[in-house]
């Protein structure tokens, strides 16, 4: 199923959707955009319309039917924690995110969407263990552009707290994932190539984007040597500079 054909299917209001994502329609930020379950999704700018295009139309992850726990890395204002809902409809999602800002917005999603009893927010950034990290804080930054650092650097930054990916789990109750999503703009290689093998294999499915050659050849590596295949690349290629890919545990 093309893109197009998949935002019909997936989005509402799914003409409006398309016009403004090709640039034959400008609208007004923000702007409010619902599913096809009546979920509602406020997004702030047209950066955020990108997000959820590649995530309701353009099908970057694929969730199975019979997910019940979903943990989204980087969750941004919750494009990826509404589409797992609707992909897998008695799932539970755990949603991290560090930002400050933008975690007010995804939980102004939940709270719009009456889900406080199917997504738990965590302010905190993702790591290979438990620190104090340095995010980007410079307000011309898009929401879902903005990475951390281990070391603070001469820019505008703040400082976040970061769980490990194990600490995570047991901090919500969570023995198995089915489906784990990180979208961390560059830290992905940090937190997979820190984490230990038996902590990942507590996912079946990982859907992972990396931000760079070397990153991907160190996380799809890591994920390999793990005991993950590669079940498809969703946007990009192995050889490229970023890519969307998902693996699954074998």
């Amino acid at each position: 199923m093309g893109e197009v054909a998949t935002c019909v299917k997936n989005v509402k209001d799914s003409p409006n959707v398309i016009l403004s994502f090709v640039g034959l329609k400008r609208n007004r930020y923000p702007l409010q955009v619902a599913d096809k379950a009546g979920r509602l999704l406020t997004l702030y700018d047209f950066a955020d319309l990108t997000t959820l295009w590649a995530v309701w139309c353009a099908g970057e992850y694929s969730i199975p039917r019979d997910s019940t726990v979903v943990v989204d890395l980087g969750v941004n204002i919750g494009a990826f924690s509404l589409f797992a809902l609707a992909s897998a409809p008695n799932c539970r999602v755990v949603a991290v995110e560090p930002f400050p800002a933008t975690f007010e917005k995804l939980l102004k999603t939940v709270e719009l969407n009456h889900l406080g009893g199917r997504v738990d927010c965590e302010m905190s950034a993702i790591s290979d263990k438990a620190d104090t990290l340095y995010m980007d804080a410079d307000q011309a930054i898009d929401s879902h552009s903005r990475r951390v650092s281990t070391q603070r650097g001469a820019g505008d930054e703040i400082p976040v707290n970061s769980l490990g990916i194990a600490d995570l789990l047991a901090k919500y109750g969570v023995d198995e994932v089915d489906y784990l999503k990180s979208d961390i703009e560059g830290a992905e290689v940090q937190l997979f190539k820190g984490t230990d093998a038996d902590v990942l294999r507590r996912a079946k499915k990982i859907g992972v984007e990396c931000h760079s050659q070397a990153g991907q050849e160190t996380v799809w590596g890591k994920l390999e040597s793990s005991g993950f295949q590669l079940d498809r690349v969703s946007r990009g290629s192995r050889y490229g500079n970023a890519s969307s890919a998902e693996f699954i545990r074998i």
